[in-house]
């Protein structure tokens, strides 16, 4: 599987439109997601991004996890 067929499957999930229409409603947002694990949270970002122009900010609970997925998003870009 390419990446661009998975941001391509991640794009169409309920929670990615969800996203997008809450960012759509108002700026700024406020968004907290949860259930996710390993890379899939850089990968839900990445399209998020894409969907959304603007400034975007994720915010992690220690060093440790912003950093892995610091690298994941460096890999997706």
């Amino acid at each position: 599987m390419q990446l661009e067929d998975l941001t391509k499957v991640y794009r169409q999930t309920e929670a990615a439109k969800q996203i997008r229409e809450e960012i759509k409603k108002s700026s700024p947002v406020r968004l907290h997601i949860s259930g996710l694990c390993g890379s899939s949270k850089a990968v839900l970002a990445k399209v998020c991004v894409e969907m959304n122009v603007g400034l975007h900010l994720f915010i992690f609970p220690d060093k440790e996890t912003a950093a892995f997925f610091y690298h994941d998003l460096e890999q997706l870009f």
